[in-house]
């Protein structure tokens, strides 16, 4: 307790006889004020914080592990995938210009949903196999998944696991296919990649928004056409395989406008152990639009393989002819 009270002078100011209640008084005014500066910073600080924390991969963006062939792919909450094959991209949204590669680290980070597959995971025994069905081929690959740890990045956890991944009799019931009679090969590490590089962002915090961030500013920097006004170059390459009294063509387009370029390629391809291959590439600069055209035909017997350009004179088009069983 104060050893004197304020006293209220005539004027209605309270006077202290204290320096110790003066004292007080300024402590506690410091004090009022710097909870108002907090309350009002905070209330500022939350529309940043909600608008990071909002922040999303587009629909269809393509994420790559660097260092492997992995993919994942954001749907329309800006959830990634894993892409198993491309017949279960058939019909998804997936946007080519909107590509980035990402370290393990990073990818850890990022939310991660089941992965998109066309005919499920396999488990015989204690391997667990990627059913692999490329859209052509006749009939799916089984991929050994190296470790838990890849099952894991691939978006398998308790949620999904009972959904995606099938024993044997299950799976050869659902699917028609006999197991011992499909080709077998090993799937590439992404948990543990042969060669990983280091991510250059590994002095920032590696959280979420942190991450998404630095995602999302690396592709509105870069529209992936490796634009350099006129002394770029837009290279597309298109590649045929046929086998079995097939034929299959494949299409490279690439477009310099003068001040950007791009480049598509579309294929055909079917695989087995006779193969006729043919490459074709195509090379645009300075304004113009360059075509390739590769089509490789197996008639049973023997392979032939061609290939065609377009008229602009920066186009290039090999062809290789074999005879059958040269592969």
């Amino acid at each position: 307790m104060l050893g004197t009270q304020p006293l209220r002078g005539a004027n209605g100011i309270c006077r202290f006889d204290s320096d110790r209640e003066r004292d007080l008084m300024k402590s506690l005014r410091f004090v009022s004020c710097v909870v108002v500066a907090a309350i009002l910073a905070g209330a500022s600080f939350m529309p940043a914080l909600a608008s990071q924390s909002d922040a999303r991969l587009a629909e269809g963006t393509v994420v790559q592990l660097q260092g492997t062939p992995h993919l994942w792919l954001a749907d329309a909450q800006g959830v990634l995938h894993w892409g198993g094959d491309t017949r279960a991209l058939g019909g998804r949204t997936i946007d080519w210009n909107l590509r980035v590669e990402v370290s393990l680290e990073e990818l850890k980070v990022l939310e991660i949903g089941s992965p998109w597959l066309s005919a499920g995971l396999l488990k015989e025994g204690n391997p667990i196999y990627l059913v692999k069905w490329e859209s052509g081929w006749p009939r799916p690959k089984l991929l050994h998944i190296p470790s838990i740890a890849d099952v894991e990045l691939f978006g398998i956890d308790g949620s999904n696991y009972g959904d995606l991944v099938w024993e044997r009799a299950a799976w050869e019931s659902r699917y028609g296919f006999s197991v011992e009679a499909l080709e077998r090969s090993t799937l590439e590490s992404a948990a543990n990649p042969a060669s990983p590089d280091p991510s250059p962002f590994l002095s920032l915090p590696l959280t979420r928004e942190a991450v998404l961030q630095r995602i999302l500013s690396a592709l509105d920097g870069d529209d992936n056409d490796d634009d350099d006004e006129d002394s770029d170059t837009a290279t597309a390459t298109a590649t045929a395989t046929a086998t079995g009294a097939q034929t299959a063509t494949a299409t490279a387009t690439a477009t310099d406008d003068g001040t950007s370029v791009t480049d598509t390629a579309t294929v055909s391809t079917a695989t087995a152990t006779i193969t006729a291959t043919d490459t074709a590439t195509a090379t645009a600069t300075g304004a113009q639009t360059a075509t390739a055209t590769a089509t490789a035909t197996d008639d049973g017997t023997s392979v032939t393989d061609t290939a065609t350009d377009s008229t602009a004179d920066t186009d290039t088009a090999s062809d290789t002819d074999d005879t059958d069983g040269s592969g």
